[in-house]
């Protein structure tokens, strides 16, 4: 595959990203007991634990996610690329089409992308094997070298949308919607009702000029990661289209979602999750306190300095070789403030330093039974990058 800047963020997200965002479930407010923290914690206490209400019974569950039913992928390509004849490149974890007329290194590159995840039986002697059902993930992209960066303004818009992290600031910078919005609207529903996707609704519809990107992109470390600073190298105007997939069966009320990113003229980008099919409540459980789980957390923590920001509880996916694919978790959010960020420069290798103010966000997860969750030997997890500004102080 030829390596496209920016596009290796649309094939990397795992498994676990594209549920754990989406079946969170907030909680509320009531008193409790006071705090507890183990001797010789260094945890900063920046959010109330006696402000989270008991979430109450909580479910264990198998759900299973497949792209529409009936879906081939002569049937997706032709609709992408009508009449166009494709090459096939085969990965472990799926299959691109790609226009056979596209010469390998033209400053116009695209693909359509069946994500089928790692690790499966469905790679053999080189060849993907699978069916369009087999995979979680449909990823469409288009590109031009010499056009503004399609590929940045998605990674922008889509770090923007965390409001705990950033606050309105995506809907604030965009732009009035305008007739070429609505256009871009029916185009999105006209795929979706091509691929057969059932259940769904418009989340977001926004219009952004170049000069609403680059404030979005300041409340990012995207802007910093592509290492540009001028307002060129952002789309002249954008449309995004988000689509809430809602789950094709009952008892389930949590979504998936599809993005769209078009120019005025042209869809750039489209990433489109698979929906939930099937879904079964193994058990419920009762969690521990979220007094409780704070002292797991201390403990474990021991004397990092870490400033606790958020506390909730969420299904977290624990795989389907477990007796239930999602079992509920506490999830510990901590914020801290972080100076002269390292960033590795995609191109050249190297460690760049930004001197920015940033919050660096990171998480910890404990069980129903007051149990934190180890990744690969450590209990914080994420450490995602967002720089102080006037909307996230």
């Amino acid at each position: 595959m030829k390596k496209r800047k920016g596009f290796g963020t649309l094939l990397k997200l795992a498994a676990v990203g594209v549920l754990s965002g989406v079946l969170l479930t907030m909680t509320g407010c009531d008193p409790a007991s006071s705090n507890l923290l183990v001797d010789g914690s260094n945890m900063k206490l920046e959010f109330n634990i006696n402000s989270v209400k008991d979430p109450g019974p909580q479910k264990l569950f198998n759900a299973k996610t497949a792209l529409p039913e009936g879906v081939t992928f002569e049937e997706a390509t032709e609709l992408f690329y009508p009449g166009e004849e494709l090459r096939e490149e085969h990965w472990a974890t799926g299959i691109a089409f790609i226009p056979a007329s596209l010469p390998e290194d033209g400053e116009i590159y695209t693909q359509l992308f069946f994500d089928g995840g790692g690790g499966t039986d469905f790679y053999q002697d080189g060849k993907w094997t699978g069916t369009v059902q087999d995979c979680y993930r449909l990823a469409y992209m288009y590109e031009d070298d010499g056009e503004s960066s399609y590929n940045a303004a998605y990674d922008i818009l889509r770090m923007t949308t965390a409001k705990k992290c950033v606050g309105n600031v995506s809907e604030e910078f965009a732009a009035p919607a305008d007739d070429t919005l609505n256009k871009q609207i029916a185009d999105a529903k006209r795929i979706l009702d091509a691929l057969g996707y059932e259940n769904y609704e418009i989340d977001i519809a926004r219009k952004y000029t170049r000069e609403g990107l680059s404030k979005l992109a300041k409340c990012t470390h995207t802007v910093y990661s592509y290492g540009v600073g001028d307002l060129n190298f952002l789309p002249e105007a954008t449309y995004w289209i988000r689509v809430k997939l809602n789950g094709t069966v009952s008892g389930h009320d949590s979504h998936t979602r599809i993005d769209f990113l078009y120019s005025a003229d042209r869809l750039y980008t489209m990433e489109a999750q698979a929906q939930i099919v099937q879904y079964e409540v193994v058990d419920t459980v009762t969690m521990c306190s979220p007094q409780e789980a704070l002292k797991a957390v201390s403990a474990a923590l021991s004397t990092s300095e870490v400033t606790l920001y958020d506390v909730y509880v969420m299904p977290y996916y624990m795989g389907p070789d477990e007796p239930a694919n999602y079992e509920p978790y506490w999830c510990f959010v901590f914020r801290d403030k972080k100076e002269n960020v390292e960033i590795d420069d995609e191109d050249t290798g190297e460690i760049i330093t930004y001197e920015f103010d940033c919050w660096q966000f990171n998480y910890m997860y404990v069980n129903a039974k007051g149990e934190v969750k180890k990744f690969h030997n450590t209990v914080l997890f994420g450490g995602g990058l967002y720089p102080i500004t006037e909307y996230n102080k």
